[in-house]
């Protein structure tokens, strides 16, 4: 990686989530369409597998949906705040 790229990546890192996810997704459309559909594919098929291995080992932290339904409508009225 370049260290103008470093850079950015870092500076990239400060920003709050909103904006990240924001970047993530205007990086990603520059890309050529396979390339991003094909790594994020990959990345959270990955994902899946991991958290799989948790659960079949005991390890996952499990929620119940109302539980999780919760935590989603307090995340979004922060996000929308006052």
């Amino acid at each position: 990686m370049s260290s103008a790229a470093k850079e950015i990546l870092e500076a990239a890192l400060k920003l709050p989530p909103e904006e990240r996810e924001h970047l993530v997704e205007e990086l990603a459309a520059s890309l050529p369409n396979d390339f991003a559909s094909k790594n994020i594919e990959k990345a959270w098929m990955d994902e899946i597998g991991r958290r799989s291995d948790e659960i079949d080992a005991g390890t996952a932290e499990l929620l119940e949906w109302s539980d999780v339904q919760a935590q989603i409508a307090q995340r979004r009225a922060r996000r929308s705040g006052p």
